[in-house]
């Protein structure tokens, strides 16, 4: 006698998969920004490691039931997603995150668009969104803006800055890593 398929529940099945797409939209805002926090990256980090034994769950049970799936590859995209977080984390944040760079560059306009507005507001202001990104606060100095976008390592802040003119030298708390014309990458170290 053969093993019978499992019983599943398509509403099971259908909340699962349900799950993964909130999740994976949800974590396209955290990779692409300019950095990753300590806390977000381990929310990131932990809800894709239960999402994927989750399914790692289904798909041994579909197996020992004598079900083929093609669906181990589709799991693959856990252990990445959880790799790329990482990765980002680690690297202090890199500018080179293609997610970032098509981010920043469907939203260069909108940054563009408060850099050459006349500053009416304080030094330092908190605007929100700016294109697709969430601006916790603006640093004008001089024709120079920083837009800090989100907290980044431990206690670091990363973000973007428009600074017109030559090349700005190295700060000792700042580093800025060119994303084209006058735009730069921002880590500010704290």
């Amino acid at each position: 006698m053969g093993r019978s398929p499992p019983v599943r529940s398509p509403l099971q099945r259908r909340g699962l998969v349900l799950a993964t797409a909130v999740w994976g939209a949800f974590l396209l805002e955290p990779i692409s920004d300019a950095g990753i926090g300590f806390p977000m990256g381990l929310v990131a980090l932990l809800g894709t490691a239960v999402l994927g034994a989750a399914w790692l769950g289904v798909l041994a049970a579909e197996r020992a039931s004598g079900m083929r799936s093609w669906r181990w590859l589709a799991w693959l995209i856990f252990p990445l997603a959880g790799i790329a977080v990482a990765i980002i984390f680690i690297t202090t944040q890199s500018p080179m995150n293609p997610l970032f760079r098509l981010r920043f560059l469907l939203s260069r306009s909108a940054l563009h668009g408060v850099v050459i507005t006349p500053s009416v507001r304080p030094v330092s202001s908190l605007p929100g969104w700016v294109g697709l990104f969430r601006v916790q606060r603006v640093d004008r100095f001089g024709d120079d803006v920083h837009f800090v976008t989100v907290s980044c390592g431990v206690i670091d802040e990363c973000g973007i800055a428009h600074i017109p003119g030559p090349a700005p030298r190295r700060l000792s708390k700042t580093r800025l890593t060119p994303l084209g014309g006058a735009w730069y990458h921002l880590y500010s170290v704290f």
